[in-house]
């Protein structure tokens, strides 16, 4: 008895091609990450030029303290060490830019809205751990104009839900 190697191919076709899908080209979908990384940056990068330059002022206001607002580490090199966060979301801010017909990315990209935060790249990691509620940041590490800024839209509810109310190991109660 004999076996025959069954594929998908179809009648006279043996193997595949190297590098695809059923002998058709890659396509996005099944690309290599590194084949993936520019087509992701451009679809996230839909926005207009000054849009762009609003997003880049964002991040350098709210990293320019080189200090992770959860833990205290000083970064030595800030575009790497720090990610800049926004403390209130920012598809709500988006929604509520769309719903008052304020001009797009005003909310969205305010600076008061930031902090810094260590970044994949440090060993505290603080950014990541904080969006998959690991690490929550704690209330208390809430700039005060952030706090004012959330008040003024009516978004307290969210820092409540996102930032808990304990105070970090190691820092008195106030």
């Amino acid at each position: 008895m004999t076996l025959e190697r069954r594929t998908g191919l179809g009648p006279g076709k043996k193997s595949l091609q190297r590098g695809s899908t059923f002998g058709k080209p890659r396509s996005r979908l099944n690309a290599t990450p590194k084949e993936r990384a520019p087509q992701a940056r451009a679809a996230a990068m839909k926005m207009t030029a000054d849009e762009r330059r609003a997003a880049e002022a964002f991040e350098r206001v709210v990293k320019r303290g080189r200090t992770c607002a959860a833990c205290g580490h000083r970064a030595r090199n800030p575009r790497v060490e720090l990610d800049a966060h926004h403390i209130v979301p920012k598809e709500i801010l988006k929604r509520i830019e769309r719903q008052t017909g304020a001009p797009k990315g005003s909310l969205v990209w305010d600076p008061v809205n930031g902090m810094a935060l260590c970044s994949q790249m440090t060993e505290n990691r603080c950014h990541p751990r904080h969006t998959v509620k690991f690490k929550p940041v704690p209330r208390s590490r809430i700039p005060e104009a952030a706090l004012q800024f959330a008040e003024r839209l009516g978004l307290m509810y969210l820092i409540e839900r996102h930032y808990p109310d304990t105070q970090p190991p190691g820092e008195a109660p106030a």
